[in-house]
C-alpha cells in the first residue's frame, strides 16, 4: 500500500480548521508513528495555524469534517490535540496534556516562522484498552496527551491529522513491531494547588483543563463592576495560558453554555484574546515598570497572584480590563444589535485555581 493511499491523499491543505483530514488510522496496542512535513501558510499568524490530531470513533473510520454533529456513521469526537502545546477535551471521559520545549525551541514567534518555512513533524499514537496516548513533535515543541475513553467508545477508535492555515504532506507511517503492555499508559498524576478555604461572593473555581469550570455570569451594565480574586497556577503549568481568562457572552440564564448561549469573545490574562460572535473586537496590553518576562510572570502565578476584572457597558460597546501581576489587558467589544439577552462575563482558566472572588461595586 502506498503512503498516499494509507493517509487518504498526497496532502492535506486547510485554510479553516478541519477543511481536510487524512484518512483515519485505527488505533491498536501497536504504536504507530507518522512523520510528515508541515508548511504553514504565508498569512499564518497564530500558534494554532499548524497541525492538529483529532481522536474519534465512527462506523466507517471517517471524520467527514463535521465536528460536533451526530452523523449517520455515529461519529464521536473525544479530543483535539494541537502541535502548539494545546488540547481540547471532547467526549473523552478524561483528557490530560502537557508540553515540553526542546533545546531548539526559542519563542513562539520563531516557532511559527519555522512552520512557515516548513518543518518535519511526527505524531505517535497507541491504545491499550480504554487508554490512548498521543505525542506530537513540531520544531522543538512536544505535546503529550493521555486520554481515557468512555465505556461506549467501542473497538474502532481512530486518529486523523488536520490543521488550520497549513498544508501537510509526505506522510510516512511506521508501526512498532511489539505491542505495549498493561500499565504502559496511565493518567498523569496531577498535584493541584491547595484550594483556599476562604470564599468570597462567589464559589471558588478549580480549572484543571480548558473550559472545565466557570464562575456565574455577571451582567455588564452602564455602572462599572469590578471583581477582585486570587489565582494560583498548577506547578506543572508551562504556558502563559495556564492562568485565568474571561469569556464574554449572553445567555438567558446568565451561564456559560446555558440557555440561548451566544459567545462573543475570550480574553486571556497572558495578553491574548479572540472574537467569536462579536460585531467588533480588539484588545491591547500594558506592562508595569517592574514586569520582566513571561517566565517570571508564570512563576509568580504559580506562587499565587492577586487579580482583578472590571467591566462596563456603554450602548453596545463593552470594555473589560484584566489585571494580573503587572499585565493589564483591555478588551473592547461591540455586541450585535440583535442581542436582547443579558451580556455577561465569567471567570475561568486553565491549570489554575481561582478563589476569594469578591464583587467591589
Amino acid at each position: 500500500m502506498k503512503d498516499k493511499d494509507l493517509m487518504g491523499m498526497e496532502m492535506v491543505s486547510c485554510r479553516e480548521f478541519g477543511e481536510q483530514y487524512t484518512q483515519g488510522i485505527l488505533l491498536t496496542d501497536y504504536p504507530v508513528t507518522i512523520t510528515y512535513q508541515n508548511v504553514s501558510m504565508a498569512d499564518a499568524d497564530k500558534n494554532w495555524h499548524t497541525p492538529s490530531v483529532v481522536l474519534y470513533s465512527s462506523d466507517d473510520g471517517k471524520v467527514d469534517g463535521q465536528r460536533g454533529m451526530v452523523l449517520a456513521n455515529h461519529y464521536k469526537e473525544y479530543c483535539i490535540t494541537r502541535s502548539d502545546a494545546y488540547g481540547i477535551k471532547g467526549l473523552a471521559e478524561a483528557y490530560q496534556y502537557e508540553s515540553q520545549h526542546l533545546s531548539e525551541w526559542n519563542t513562539w514567534e520563531e516557532w511559527i516562522a519555522k512552520n512557515k518555512e516548513g518543518t518535519i513533524c511526527n505524531v505517535m499514537a497507541v491504545r491499550y484498552e480504554k487508554y490512548v496516548m498521543i505525542r506530537l513533535e513540531n520544531a522543538g515543541v512536544v505535546v503529550s496527551a493521555t486520554v481515557t475513553l468512555p465505556e461506549d467508545a467501542g473497538k474502532n477508535v481512530y486518529f486523523a491529522l488536520t490543521g488550520e492555515r497549513c498544508t501537510l504532506s509526505d506522510f510516512v507511517p511506521m508501526w512498532d513491531a511489539e505491542p505495549i503492555g498493561e500499565g504502559a499508559i496511565t493518567p498523569v498524576s496531577v498535584k493541584k494547588p491547595v484550594m483556599p478555604q476562604t470564599q468570597g461572593d462567589f464559589p471558588n473555581l478549580d480549572c484543571p483543563g480548558w473550559w472545565t469550570n466557570h464562575s456565574d455570569g455577571i451582567e455588564i451594565k452602564e455602572q462599572p463592576i469590578t471583581l477582585n480574586f486570587n489565582s494560583v497556577s498548577y506547578q506543572q503549568a508551562k504556558e502563559g495560558w495556564h492562568t485565568p481568562f474571561v469569556v464574554l457572552f449572553s445567555a438567558l440564564d446568565k451561564s456559560v453554555n446555558g440557555v440561548a448561549y451566544t459567545e462573543y469573545s475570550v480574553t486571556r490574562s497572558d495578553a491574548y484574546g479572540w472574537k467569536e460572535n462579536a460585531d467588533d473586537f480588539s484588545f491591547e496590553a500594558e506592562f508595569s515598570d517592574d514586569w520582566t518576562s513571561w517566565e517570571d510572570w508564570l512563576a509568580a502565578n504559580k506562587k499565587g497572584v492577586k487579580c482583578s476584572v472590571t467591566a462596563v457597558r456603554e450602548g453596545d460597546t463593552i470594555t473589560l480590563k484584566q489585571e494580573n501581576c503587572g499585565v493589564i489587558v483591555t478588551t473592547y467589544m461591540v455586541v450585535p444589535s440583535s442581542t436582547d439577552l443579558p451580556v455577561c462575563f465569567a471567570l475561568s482558566g486553565e491549570l489554575c485555581t481561582i478563589s476569594n472572588i469578591r464583587k467591589v461595586n
